[in-house]
């Protein structure tokens, strides 16, 4: 299965990024880090990034600030 993980850069969504691996094709998308980024305040950003990874099955979001 191909999963869209957004919030992949704190700690959650590093550790449900490395459970999902196992299994999955995990796609991590961040904030302002990493290789691939999502402002999910705007909908220009989220357009973006859906042109650059085309479908996914599944989408986790652990975005946010604890």
């Amino acid at each position: 299965m191909k999963i869209l993980a957004i919030g992949a850069n704190g700690v959650i969504g590093k550790a449900t990024v490395r459970l999902l691996q196992q299994d999955h094709d995990v796609i991590p998308v961040g904030h302002s880090t990493g290789e691939l980024t999502v402002d999910i305040e705007s909908t220009e950003s989220i357009h973006r990034l859906f042109e650059q990874i085309g479908t996914v099955d599944a989408i986790v979001s652990m975005a946010g600030n604890g």
